[in-house]
């Protein structure tokens, strides 16, 4: 069988041949040079620890804050969720997300894809079905749960550390239905 000849010019001076088998072997290089340009994220999308990350800064037509259902459906539109934290790490990583934010809007923290179903039981239970395997919640929740008072207040939320008051711990809890509580929003999704 006779080897097809293709003839690529690459500049008006010159001319290379490639055989079709040569050809499947530049487009495979090609592709893994875009992979490698492009990432594991998107353009405008972190990688961290095998996901991608997109701070939702203020534009003329969205605050840089908002209530947790619209937080939820701005992640949503981008295929993404809101972030779970499994590690002390993680809650680094997501508080230089926080800063990036906080450069168009005054939002003090951003709203976690997570929830708490009991008041005697603080395990996050995560949107995007990841164990609960890690909390950080702030002393004074635990201390005087204000949650236990108000029950629409599951919702959980990341507090920049400069705010956080009564010790350790920087996860609050916010108010899941759309009065009162907004917060910054940073969507999560898996990386490519």
């Amino acid at each position: 069988m006779q080897s097809m000849l293709l003839a690529i010019t690459l500049f008006p001076v010159k001319q290379v041949n490639f055989s079709v088998k040569n050809m499947k072997s530049l487009v495979l290089a090609f592709a893994l040079c875009v992979a490698s340009v492009y990432g594991a994220c998107d353009v405008e999308w972190t990688e961290y620890n095998g996901k991608c990350y997109k701070p939702i800064s203020a534009s003329t037509d969205r605050p840089g804050y908002m209530f947790y259902s619209e937080a939820e459906s701005v992640c949503e539109g981008l295929g993404a969720g809101l972030p779970s934290i499994h590690s002390y790490e993680d809650g680094l990583f997501l508080g230089s997300q926080l800063k990036i934010v906080q450069q168009s809007a005054s939002a003090t923290g951003l709203w976690l894809g997570g929830r708490i179903t009991s008041v005697d039981d603080l395990t996050p239970i995560w949107t995007n079905n990841s164990p609960g395997n890690f909390q950080n919640f702030n002393t004074d929740v635990v201390n005087y749960g204000y949650f236990r008072v108000f029950p629409t207040y599951r919702c959980i939320v990341y507090v920049d550390p400069q705010f956080v008051s009564g010790g350790v711990g920087n996860w609050d809890i916010g108010n899941c239905v759309n009065s009162g509580t907004q917060h910054g929003v940073v969507c999560q999704k898996n990386a490519n």
